[in-house]
């Protein structure tokens, strides 16, 4: 996806879709076709049935007299790729295959069926010819449109139908002559786009998606697209990057680096918490350690998933299956921080030490409730999981109310929570008394968890819009280093964990070196209560 500035994409939008309805309304008398001419635009509207016979059917901008010419003839101009000339008096032509107009004929007869072409003869109408756009990432500073502007449009009943595979087998043919022409190959420097309305959450960019560079001719260029919209061709100047963007490269290959390294960190951490768990069965009977074992488990799937899948996985509906998984996970382990806080409240407030059916009161909120802003999401548009041309991830308006925004209310939760705790503890008198003292400690332990877990993704508000550098390399350190943090302060710190892992190597030891029958077990030394679930000791 390639991104004009706001106002620019904002313009085209505007100019393209007045043509679109133009050509909609307007009638076309008894002729079977009209054509509308003004200083920038020609027009050319058919009624199908009239025009059904012909082999090719477009426009065709001449480059030396700046005449617009119907492609209805059926001279088999759909022949003309096996002549050496074909395009030498060519500036811009769009063709569509005569026998896709005679599918959609047959496919609804006795219908409303309108086909419309439509060439903007001067670039004027979208700012300049050479305005610079930036793709999703920002790697192609030295973007320009580099082409006139050509449509063709298919209506039925005033319905548009872009997708020509539901017709059969073919391509629209567009031909653009460069407004630059360059050294270096077209094939590497050119990109064959269309406008697509929906990207940049409506304001439009220009897109790659289903159409591609097939031939250059008599320095022509030559694009097939399998859809019917409007097309022109992005020249991408390579070699001319700045200093400026070669240091932004190397920040983003700094922020991918410690990415990597940080989130493998991160997976085995958490890998380690949720085995501990596991084998360890004294600590089932812990609210507090169930907690951590889902909120662990949530976040290892979702670094996982964003680790196999966050760099465009191949196919569209794979990528779109990533975005949502990772969604969902993130917004689970979030969650699950929130019932951390709830049962610390609780614990600490309401005096209740144990709670019947636990996982079953906790995990289905937990593990359900984020669903909903997901099935919002899919049901609105799936492609808002498809926002981004080298990343899977949502676009940005879903981000915010469907990513942020939710994790902004349990943020905010968590920390009213942690208020009412701290203040309350300020308060008593017996705070060295021992289970005070055990609370305190639980609750700066799950504190510091809300600080590794919630606090990275707030500085996501200024991280995604570039707001700078640093919260950039804040943000991917504290988000990529969250589940080794999380290791650290709840798994090796627990008395309990440490003793058994100790005893099991050990053991281990023993058995290798002949002092211990396998088969005999390794005295196990009792843990106390107070050092049972104590996450700090």
């Amino acid at each position: 996806m390639y991104r004009p500035n706001p106002k620019q994409a904002s313009t085209y939008t505007r100019v393209l879709q007045a043509v679109e309805s133009l050509g909609d309304s307007v009638s076309l008398g008894e002729s079977g076709s009209t054509r509308i001419e003004t200083n920038n635009t020609v027009l050319q509207v058919w009624n199908l049935t009239t025009i059904s016979d012909s082999h090719v059917l477009g426009l065709e901008l001449a480059l030396d007299s700046g005449e617009v010419t119907e492609i209805t003839d059926g001279q088999g101009r759909g022949n003309r790729s096996e002549d050496e000339g074909k395009y030498d008096n060519t500036d811009t032509a769009i063709m569509l295959p005569g026998r896709i107009a005679r599918s959609i004929a047959q496919k609804y007869p006795g219908r409303d069926i309108r086909i419309s072409a439509s060439i903007f003869t001067k670039t004027s109408l979208f700012g300049s010819s050479a305005s610079t756009v930036t793709d999703a990432d920002s790697r192609h500073r030295h973007i320009t449109l580099n082409s006139k502007v050509i449509a063709l449009r298919i209506t039925v009943d005033g319905k548009p139908k872009t997708d020509l595979a539901a017709f059969g087998k073919g391509s629209v043919t567009t031909v653009f002559t460069p407004v630059q022409s360059k050294e270096q190959s077209f094939r590497e420097l050119s990109r064959c786009v269309f406008w697509d309305f929906a990207l940049q959450d409506g304001k439009g960019a220009w897109s790659e998606e289903g159409c591609h560079h097939s031939d250059t001719v008599q320095g022509k260029v030559v694009c097939e697209c399998d859809h019917l919209t409007n097309f022109a061709v992005l020249l991408a100047l390579h070699g001319q990057e700045s200093r400026k963007e070669k240091i932004a490269k190397i920040h983003e290959s700094a922020l991918s680096l410690i990415s990597v390294v940080g989130l493998s960190l991160s997976i085995a951490g958490l890998s380690g918490t949720v085995i501990s768990f596991i084998v360890i069965k004294k600590l089932h009977s812990s609210n507090s350690q169930q907690t951590l074992f889902n909120m662990a488990l949530a976040l290892l799937l979702s670094w996982v998933t964003f680790l196999a899948g966050f760099s465009r996985v191949h196919g569209h509906v794979s990528c779109i299956l990533v975005a949502a998984l990772l969604h969902y996970l993130i917004l689970v382990s979030f969650m699950w921080m929130v019932i951390e806080g709830i049962l610390l409240f609780l614990q600490f407030k309401a005096r209740i030490g144990r709670f019947s059916r636990y996982m079953l009161k906790t995990a289905l909120p937990a593990w359900g409730l984020p669903l909903i802003p997901v099935i919002i999401i899919l049901a609105i548009d799936v492609n808002l999981y498809n926002g981004w041309e080298q990343y899977c991830w949502m676009s940005r308006t879903p981000f915010y109310y469907a990513f942020l925004a939710p994790i902004g209310i349990m943020v905010s939760a968590n920390i009213v929570l942690y208020v009412l705790i701290v203040v309350s503890i300020c308060r008593r008198r017996d705070m060295s008394h021992g289970g005070t003292s055990y609370n305190v400690i639980s609750i700066r332990a799950s504190i510091a968890s809300f600080v590794v877990l919630g606090l990275s993704w707030g500085f996501a508000f200024f991280a995604i819009e570039d707001a700078g550098l640093v919260f950039q390399y804040v943000f991917t350190c504290t988000t990529a280093f969250q589940g080794i943090l999380i290791f650290a302060i709840f798994t090796a710190r627990d008395a309990a964990v440490r003793q058994f892992w100790l005893d099991l190597i050990c053991r281990s030891k023993q058995v290798r070196s002949g002092s211990l029958p396998v088969m005999q077990s390794a005295p196990y030394r009792p843990v106390t209560k107070e050092t049972s679930f104590n996450r700090s000791k």
